[in-house]
Parts: structure tokens; sequence; C-alpha cells
């Protein structure tokens, strides 16, 4: 049973040593408790105060027997100090060190608080409460321990009763410190409590319940782990039988017939406990809008069903410390436009109450604050340098925007944090850029006096990737940056930096989150100040082929290539092992002809020597890389190389590019140095059917993942019977690594063109889950199931490689193997690869067998055949796809897709390439919420494979919704093509009718149709007259009449209602006079 103690993976504090005994040392890290006695204790006491009870406490870790006295009295010291604070008359009044809260984190305390009290934690605050204390830091009320007695399982102290709150019931001692902060006196019904700590509990709430405390995610949370235990709760009752039978401390609510009804009565208390809580605090302001971007002149409406609303749009709270109005705060009384960007704080206030905040950024005019230039790994620092390598990462901003931006406020976070300071005045020109440094005298030691350079900042640029935020002063982002060394090895130590790939800045996006977004710069060190200067012309040769462990008596080799149809001269360039580090440097005259292959040997670049340019290959992996330099040797920018796996005597690894052109390390049938590279080795066994995503399954009212279905089949493709692990060489095993993992046991052989199925479970240790398995997928007895795997198939993606162990040297005696690859598929759960195998029934199926596995063009889905060929036969067709829609909120709308093909036809409709969990039929309905909005695909399977319709994009949009505030709701803007963020297009006339766009939403007629106009098309004269004209569905119409055709006032005659009021197709009216025409 895992238990808390300090750790990296469980508390993660500093460990005090027995030789710890001066601070700051001492400080932490520290773990004590409140709880019942057990054998081994070490208790200790405060002093209390104030009418408060000394706490008796334990020593938890350091362990009982291993705290030192020295450590033992400070942190005794240390809480008798906070309680001299919390317990002073004057405690609500004291500031810095004197006050209680430079003792411990209110946030812990209030979180635990609310992880107590919602739940109805019997147990809480007087039994198992942990604290924790890292060095230097604050006291902290967690972690959590032992929390049986909650969620209304317990027939004492009302636990059961999901109203009323649970600290009042026990006494101040039990209530540690929390009954101080809340009531300020023993008594629960105390008002003298902290206002600032109160009010913090009723923010907190106030915000859990729009996220981790939102009562759908618990209800979901609950669904989810009672799916997970469902398959073993008949064998739990069963062992133990206690259905319907009292066990201590059972309520009758947990006293039940059945497993469904216990779990649908502790969601009832669930719910019925958030409805009591919520009725215990003023309602927080509502919008009619959640942020986001507006236009410049957009009203902004508040909402509160009692109570005074109290705003302010700089970020700052209403509510001052101590529960008073913070001064500039203004009060709500009508809607107001917004012209500028802002950050809405607004809080209702009733006497002295005030409910939690509700805040929102509303942004009309994005920033353009943009991040020029990243240098993320740069080069190493000068020989005799004070500062380390990390000291010299910088990021530049440039603003790409029209006006003149201030960056006061301005904050980068992410990896590094930096705020420009408040305050400080400080422009960004339009096109004028700064620098944020690690360390400004590190960079001004490498880049001098010239270049505009801020910091520090906290935090570190990962090398392996990192994700860079920059936020305004209102919280409006304008920029997020996800950056990646993999494709840009230039940038990656070697001292070139990381820039846009669009030389424009006015086209550099808002989220510059992919590989194509970025490029390696072209000057060493980066040119922080200044943009990039135009692109040097290098040729662009490559690493092609890498011999590591060649048979005697030839040399290792690396083979360079030059895809172009012009000689390409790299004398001069740099080889090496290390792509952070260039080493040999080829000699003059080293040119590739057009299309040719320049093979350079280890005669060159290892002659044995000691040169300190010289480097090996290791034939257990490694890397060769290529980097370009001018005459003087200095670094140009091109870097490529291949990075290869553990290398069989003679076996080469060649550069190859897959259909969608990205390009991999693959082992090579056989070597080809100085020429074209020969095809992927292939086999002997390759993975040849993948079933990563399983159909769901439906359980508990929810879809739930299945990786009890998950297998993987291997296939010997060739003429030779494979041993996968040989018992005479113990250490040989074949093995599966990536997501997951086996090694294969002794004795699995594989004859030539059998199939084996690799499986999460074990089907010796599981024979009813073996046969449900066969019986699901029609298994021939004759295929073999192995397993348990470790780990689990990525419903997102994952790479999975075959490995073979193989003796590097032939020589040596025993000999010592090393994993080569045999076969590796990195699959994923979108285009190019196949969507039908995610989720929707098919499996990855490989065609041909033999082809080369790493590339999606070699993969399709179809029924699953585990043991078996996959199926052949003509695919299904789509014959009509799903269309793009504009929905009106809460309305629902039907997406159809019309096919033919050979039966039976499966469905799996998808929504932003993710599957739609039952959505297993030919028509979608969608029901018009928010979340509905989205691009829409279909996947249609038959026996013989999987076809993705084309995507039709549905947008929801609210009836009334008018984004740019120009007269127009979006729902009509988006249905007939208008833009709805533009405030100036009401007053276009796109169909040359006459009436603008505003006219033509007033009448509910096609503004880009000259022919969809308000007139009457019929006048029918009969009896009576009979006016025939068409109107929207929701849209009102009246028709008017006079009693002479020059005089006499309009009167009404008949007015049409609105029939729908979110449908905009027209409809044909009739409006009759009720008057019949006199006869002549």
């Amino acid at each position: 049973l895992e238990k808390i103690k300090i750790d990296r993976h469980r508390v993660d504090l500093a460990r005090l040593g027995p030789d710890t005994v001066e601070e700051p040392a001492i400080s932490g890290g520290y773990i004590f408790k409140k709880d019942k006695d057990s054998p081994g204790d070490r208790n200790f006491s405060t002093r209390g105060g104030a009418g408060f009870g000394a706490q008796r406490l334990k020593f938890h870790d350091p362990k009982p027997d291993e705290i030192t006295p020295a450590q033992q009295q400070w942190l005794r010291n240390h809480l008798i100090a906070f309680e001299e604070a919390l317990y002073a008359p004057d405690w609500l009044s004291r500031t810095g060190e004197r006050r209680y809260t430079h003792y411990i984190d209110v946030a812990s305390f209030v979180d635990n608080h609310w992880i107590v009290e919602f739940s109805k934690q019997i147990d809480g605050y007087r039994l198992s409460n942990y604290f924790s204390k890292d060095r230097g830091g604050p006291i902290r009320m967690e972690p959590i321990w032992d929390w049986n007695l909650s969620f209304g399982n317990a027939n004492y102290l009302q636990g059961e009763r999901p109203e009323g709150w649970y600290w009042p019931l026990i006494n101040a001692n039990q209530h540690i410190w929390l009954r101080r902060l809340i009531a300020g006196t023993p008594a629960p019904d105390g008002q003298q409590g902290d206002p600032d700590f109160n009010q913090a509990i009723a923010d907190r709430w106030s915000v859990l319940r729009t996220n981790i405390l939102a009562a759908s995610n618990v209800l979901a949370r609950i669904d989810e782990l009672a799916a997970l235990l469902a398959e073993a709760v008949p064998r739990e009752f069963a062992r133990w039988p206690r259905l319907d039978t009292y066990v201590w401390p059972n309520p009758p609510l947990y006293i039940q017939p059945s497993w469904e009804r216990i779990i649908a009565n502790k969601k009832e208390w669930i719910r019925q406990r958030f409805d009591w809580i919520d009725r215990q605090f003023l309602q927080a302001p509502t919008l009619n809008r959640q942020g986001g971007p507006v236009p410049a002149g957009f009203k902004l409406r508040l909402e509160a069903p009692s109570g005074l609303i109290w705003y302010r749009l700089d970020g700052r709270d209403p509510r001052a410390p101590g529960g008073g109005v913070t001064p500039g705060t203004m009060l709500y009384r009508r809607p107001f436009p917004l012209t500028n960007n802002v950050r809405l704080v607004a809080r209702v206030r009733s006497g002295t109450s005030w409910s939690g905040p509700t805040a929102a950024t509303f942004v009309t005019h994005p920033p353009r604050l943009r991040v020029a230039e990243i240098m993320f790994h740069p080069a190493p620092r000068s020989p005799g340098s004070s500062w380390t390598d990390e000291d010299f990462e910088f990021i530049e901003l440039l603003n790409a925007g029209p006006e003149p931006l201030r960056l006061d406020g301005w904050q980068i976070t992410g990896g590094v944090r930096f705020t420009f300071a408040p305050e400080a005045g400080r422009w960004l020109a339009p096109g004028e850029r700064v620098v944020v440094a690690a360390q400004p005298s590190a960079f001004r030691e490498r880049y001098g006096e010239a270049v505009a350079v801020v910091g520090p900042w906290e935090g570190r640029l990962a090398n392996e990737g990192e994700t860079i935020r920059l936020v305004g002063p209102m919280l409006e982002e304008a920029q997020t940056v996800r950056y990646h060394p993999e494709g840009f090895p230039a940038a990656d130590g070697p001292g070139f930096s990381l820039l846009p790939a669009e030389d424009d800045p006015a086209r550099w996006p808002a989220e510059a989150d992919r590989p194509s977004d970025w490029r390696a710069g072209w000057v060493w060190l980066g040119t922080p100040g200044a943009p990039d200067p135009p692109p040097p012309a290098l040729p662009p040769v490559v690493v092609n082929e890498v011999l590591a462990n060649p048979l005697p008596p030839a040399r290792a080799a690396i083979e360079l290539h030059n895809p172009a149809d012009t000689p390409a001269d790299v004398s001069g360039w740099f080889l090496s092992d290390d792509p952070h580090m260039p080493k040999y440097r080829l000699p003059e005259g080293s040119v590739i002809p057009p299309g040719g292959f320049l093979v350079v040997t280890a005669d060159q670049f290892h002659p044995g020597t000691g040169q300190p340019w010289e480097f090996g290959l290791d034939d257990r992996g490694d890397d060769a890389f290529l980097f370009s330099a001018d005459a003087d040797g200095r670094l140009t920018g091109r870097v490529h190389g291949l990075r290869f796996g553990a290398s069989p005597p003679g076996l080469t690894y060649g550069r190859w590019l897959d259909a969608a052109g990205r390009e991999s390390s693959i082992p090579l049938d056989h070597p080809t140095l100085g020429g074209p590279n020969a095809t992927p080795r292939i086999g002997p066994v390759v993975m040849s059917e993948i079933m990563y995503h399983p159909p769901e399954v439906f359980a508990n009212g929810r879809f739930w993942d299945a990786p009890e279905n998950e297998y993987l089949e291997l296939l010997n493709v060739s003429d030779q019977a494979v041993l996968l692990h040989d018992p005479a060489q113990p250490d040989a095993a074949w093995a599966l690594r990536g997501g997951i993992a086996f090694t294969f046991p002794p004795g699995t052989r594989l004859d030539p063109g059998e199939r084996l199925l690799v499986v999460g479970f074990d089907p010796a240790a599981d024979p009813d889950q073996s046969a449900s398995f066969r019986t699901l997928y029609d298994v021939p007895e004759s295929t073999r199931l192995l397993g348990p795997w470790t780990g689990k198939l990525d419903n997102r993606g994952e790479a999975i490689e075959l490995v073979r162990p193989e003796a590097l040297d032939p020589a040596e005696t025993p000999p010592s193997h090393a994993p080569v690859v045999i076969d590796r598929v990195a699959y994923e759960d979108r285009a190019p690869w196949p969507a039908g195998a995610d989720g929707a029934g098919a499996a990855l199926q490989r065609q041909p067998e033999n082809a080369f596995g790493d590339s999606p063009a070699s993969w399709f889905a179809a029924t699953p055949t585990p043991g078996r060929p996959a199926l052949s036969g003509p695919l299904p067709r789509i014959l009509q796809g799903p269309s793009d829609a504009v929905v009106a909120a809460g309305r629902p709308h039907t997406l159809e897709v019309r096919t033919q093909g050979d039966p039976p036809l499966r469905y799996q409709w998808r929504r932003n390439d993710e599957n739609l969990p039952g959505a297993t039929e030919p028509r979608l309905t969608v029901t018009g919420a928010p979340a509905d909005s989205g691009r829409y695909t279909v996947v249609v399977a038959n026996a013989f494979g999987a076809v993705e319709s084309d995507p039709a994009t549905v947008r929801v949009v609210p009836v009334e919704l008018d984004t740019d505030a120009d007269g127009i709701t979006d729902l009509y803007e988006l249905t007939y093509g208008l833009n709805p963020v533009d405030s100036y297009d009401d007053g276009n006339d796109p169909d040359a009718d006459g009436l603008d766009n505003l006219a033509e939403f007033i009448a509910g007629t096609n503004p880009q149709d000259a022919s969809s106009r308000l007139h009457f098309e019929r006048i029918e004269l009969g009896i009576r007259v009979a006016l025939h004209f068409r109107g929207a569905y929701n849209r009102a119409y009246r028709v008017d009449f006079r009693p002479a055709l020059t005089t006499g006032a309009w009167q009404p005659l008949f007015t049409v209602p609105v029939a729908d009021p979110a449908d905009l197709r027209l409809r044909p009216l009739v409006v009759t006079d009720p008057v019949p025409i006199p006869p002549p």
C-alpha cells in the first residue's frame, strides 16, 4: 500500500539529513499530522491561545525514529510562532512577517476546507489530517488521506445529510486552526473570523463550480470509475456478500439491494450537496458574452438575481481587503460599450456580503506583439566565461501591428516567466524589437551594448521543446508559440536561433505551434535586435547513408547526396557524430556532381591520430550530421543528419522519404554507398494488423475505452521459420517497445506465413477473456495469443517497434546483443492515416504485407481479421456527404450521408477529428449546443475497408447575437455569407438590388440574391383581394391599407406573426382583404 512520504513522485519536498541543524536548510521539508495514536508515534504539542487549546500533533516524515531533536524543536517553535500570529489580539491588523499569512499557504487551507466540506468527510480536520512544509516555504494543509467516510457514507455527525456544514459539528481543537480563520472564536457561531479568508472560501467555490467541481464533471467521473469497477463487482459481492446489509457506518443511503442503486444514490446525494452549498452564497454576476474578441462598441450586459453589481475594467478586484469597495470601482447600472481591451472583474454585493468574482477579458483591438526570434539552445560559452550556456538564452519580441504598443504589464509565460514593469512607460513602435534575456549581463557579454535588452527571466527554455505565451496587461493573449528542436538541428546547440518561417511580420500567426511556422536562422549566434538577412545560396546536400559497423576490410562511412541539378561544393563543411558540435572539416575539392554522391570514410574522419576533430560511429546507435560553413569555417546555418540505431555487421542506414515527404532513417536491404539507396529492409517478421482503438463500450450511461480488445498481429513474411526467443540465448529475445512493451517468451517460433497475436491481457491466466476475444474477432484456434503487454496502444497515435537482439561483433565470446529495429510503425489517428481504424470498428491492415511499415501509404482501415489475411473487395462509396450549416443555438440540426456499397455498412461520425461516441447511423442530429460547432466528417466502412467524407462545418450561433453591433444578427450574417465581425457591412448591397444588408435583414430576404426581395409576387382578384408574397419564418409582417390610392391614412389590415424565431427560410404568405370587392 502506497503511503504518504517525502519523495519526488509523492510529496516533493527537500529532504532533511541527520546533520541538518541550521537555517535555512533546517526549515524543511517536514510532513506532520493530526491523527489518532498509533504504535511508534512521536507526538508534540503547540501552545494555543485566545481560548484555543494546544494542538497535539505527530511527526511523520522524517520518520519519528529519524527526525533529530534539533529538527523537532525547530518545527515546534515554527508552529508556535505561527499560532502567536494567529491568536494575537491584533491578528487581523498585522502585516508582513507578523501576520499569520506569512506562515501558511492560504490557498491550501481553503482547498482543504472545500475538499472536506463538499464531500462532508466525517474524519476531516480531526483525523488523518496531514500538513507539509518545504524548505523556505509555508505550511500547507496537504496531502489528503483517508476519505472513506464521505459523500454521505456516515450515519453520525449528520454525514448522511447533503445539507449543512460539517465543521460546526466538531470542537475548535478538532477544527485545527481553521476555526480561528472562519469564526474567530472557538464557538462555531463566532463572527470575528478573517473576512478575507472567508471571502477566499466563497471565491474558491465560485471558481471550482465552473471547472473541477462542475456537476457534469463530478458525475461523469463517478460514471468513469464505476465503469472501471463494473467488471469486478459480481466477484466482489460474491466473495464478500453485503448488499442490502448494514456495515458500519453505512446510512440507509448505501444499504441497497444493488450496486447500481448505490451509485445512483451517491450521484443524487452529490446533486443535492451542490444545490445546498450554492444557496449559501450570493450568485456571481452573469454576462451576455463570456469574453473574447468583440467589436469596438460592443455593449456588455451584466445581470444578477439580487444585490448590487460592482465592477472594474482593469483586472483589479472590486472588493477591497477587509470587505469594502476598492476605490475606483464602478456600480453597474445599464449595458455599456467597450472601446478598448479590458479585463472585467465583477462581484455582487448585498450588505457586507460579496459573491465570488466573475472575470473575463474582452479584446476590441487584438494585440500584434509577436515572437521574432528564440535562442533556446545557445552555443557553448566562451572559455573563461563565468556564465552558463543557458544564461545566453533570449527571446526577441516585435510589434507587428500598425500602432505603438505600450509594454507595461505585458508578460511572457510558459517555460520562462517575465513581466514588463507596470507603470514603466515603455513603448514599442511599429516594427520595433526588444530582446528579453535570461541574463542581460551575459547577453551583453556576447552581443554588446547596441541591442535593447531587458530581463532577467525566471525559468529556462527547454532544449526538448517549450510553450511560450505573450499575455497583455488585461490578460489578452497575443501569441502562443510552441517549438520543438526536431527538424531544426541548427537551432539545437550549434548556435543558431529559431525564427518565424514567414518573412512578413504581419502574417505571423497568433498560434505558432506547427513546425512549418518556424525555421532555423542563417546567422550564427542569431540576429537579436535586427531582422535575419536573406538566406545564403547553400546547396541542399543531405546525409544519405551511414555504415557504422563495416565488414572487414571496409571502413565506416558517411555518404552525402546532392539532390540538386547543379554541382555542390561542400569544401570546408563539417561532419560530426554530435548534432551540437561540428568536428571533421571536409577538404578542398569536395564537390558533389548534380544528383551525385560523396562517400567519406573513417580513414578521413577517424584516422586514429588523436586529433580533437576525430570521431567514430557507434554501432549501437549514433548520429551523423553535416554542417555548412564558409571559407573561414564559420557555420552558415544548414544542418542535416541521420540518427541511426544498432548496426549489425555490414548493415547500412539510409534516408527515406515516405509518400507525404516525411524523412526518416531506416535499415536498408543492402549497402549502396556511392549510389541511390536500396529499398528498406523488410522482415522477416512484420506487424501486419493493428487494432489500436476498438469500438468503445457503453456502460453506466457512457461510452468507455476497451483496451482489452486491442491487439497487434505479427506475420512471418519470409520463407524460413523465425525463432523469436532462442532458449539457448536468454538475453536475445525479440521484443515490442514503444507505447507497449512485451518480450517474447522462450521457444516462441513463427513458421513461414504464420500469424501471431499479442494482446494486453494474459491469455493463460484469463481463459474467459481469451475466449471472449476469440469470439469477438473470430480468431482461428490455430492462432496463438501472447500477452500481457504493459502499457496501452494510444488512441491518438503511437510509435511501436519490433526489435531483435543481434550480435554486433561476431568475434566476441560470448556475444553481446543490441536491439535492432526489424519493423516500426508510428500510426496516427488523423490524415493521412485512415480514420476508419480510430474507434469505428476497423483495424489497420498492412497492404501489401511486405510493404514498408512506417508510412501511412502502406496501411488501410478494414474489418478486423486477426489471425487471417485481410478481406478483399470494393470499398463503400459516399454519394453525398454532410453539408455546411449555420445552426441557431438550441435548435436541432441533422447531418446526413448517402452511401453505396456491399452491406453491412458501418458509420462513425467525427467532430474535429474525434469520434462522437454512439454516433453510428447515416444521420447525426446535433442539439444546437455551443459545443456542437465544429468540423464534421463521417467514416463509412464495410468488410473491405473504410472511407471518410469531406468535412462539413457546423456553426452554432445564438439567435440574437450581434458580435459586430451592426444591427444584423450573426445567425443571419453567417447564413448569407456576410461577415459577423465587420461593423460596417450593414450598408453594403452585394446583390445590387437597391436594398442594403440591413434593409434585407429587416425584411428577412437574401442579400446575395437580387430576386429575393420583399414585394407582392401576385395579386389575385376574386370576390376579395388576395395578396401573395414571400417572408421569413422568423419575421412578422403587417399589411397596411388606405381607402384611396392617393389619400387617407394608412391603416393596419392584417399581421402575419413570427412562425419560428430561429428559421431564416422564406415561406409563401397570403393576405386576403376581409372586405369583398363591391360589384361594378
